[in-house]
């Protein structure tokens, strides 16, 4: 059976909560279903909620500009602190066999190449700290994580959480993989379209609002790679970091200046 995807929005962190010096927003949930669902599904998110006051109030003094979306736009959500100076942000895994790894590192490798100035450093080792972790789990929703979650919409198997300092930049990002959907698990070319999808949501994306993108709410057989739209909306989240990567010379933080960029 042909399938596809649906991404939606979750209300208030399911994760673990964060320190009381990071503001966590709510993580971006990535749902696998039959395609006969997909036309029904793409408008209607049944977990989707506005962000949370949180999340709104971090970026009170950005000055972004708000307007009604065009035909085709992508959200930006926000930017990295000072850690992705020079155009750097690192990573680890967190389980996963040796497919699903080589899974996440293609696709952080594909966003390195779409993406100028962007460099994605994997870490090893237990005392090892990283900007993103990845982890992988193939069993039924449990605790804080979505993923193996049920619903009438489908599969949860894509779940990214990011974190927030005190003056509303991104500090970290958790991202969720599941490593199958209705029994039957992801191929490595699969596994590596859910991640790059997690990936933009880490890298400050929110979702497109139509079909046929990456960071789009549905996703299917005829969805392709990285859109330059995506890359635009990479650098308007992050262009003081992208901007000034390797040159050496330090650079101010500053929010992405609008919500959404145009497709």
């Amino acid at each position: 059976m042909k399938a596809a995807f649906f991404y939606g929005m979750i209300a208030s962190f399911l994760f673990i909560l964060s320190a009381a010096s990071m503001l966590p927003r709510q993580p971006n949930d990535y749902i696998f279903l039959p395609i006969r669902y997909a036309e029904a599904s793409s408008h209607h998110h049944n977990n989707h909620t506005s962000p949370t006051s949180s999340h709104a109030n971090n970026n009170s003094n950005s000055n972004i500009k708000h307007f009604h979306p065009p035909a085709h736009s992508i959200l930006v959500c926000c930017a990295w602190n000072a850690q992705i100076t020079n155009g750097e942000l690192t990573y680890k895994t967190s389980g996963g066999n040796t497919a699903e790894r080589q899974a996440l590192n293609a696709a952080a490798d594909t966003w390195m190449k779409s993406v100028k100035g962007l460099k994605l450093t994997q870490v090893s080792g237990k005392k090892s700290t990283a900007d993103i972790i990845f982890g992988f789990q193939n069993s039924a929703a449990s605790g804080s994580s979505t993923i193996g979650g049920k619903s009438s919409f489908g599969d949860t198997v894509g779940q990214t959480t990011t974190y927030f300092d005190g003056s509303g930049y991104v500090d970290r990002a958790i991202v969720n993989i599941a490593t199958s959907a209705f029994g039957n698990t992801f191929t490595t070319a699969q596994l590596k379209q859910i991640i790059m999808h997690e990936i933009g949501h880490t890298l400050g994306l929110g979702h497109a609002n139509f079909n046929g993108d990456l960071m789009s709410p549905v996703i299917n057989h005829e969805s392709g790679g990285i859109s330059k739209c995506d890359i635009r909306g990479v650098f308007e989240a992050n262009q003081w970091n992208l901007a000034g990567s390797g040159s050496g010379t330090p650079v101010t933080p500053s929010h992405p200046q609008q919500d959404r960029v145009n497709c």
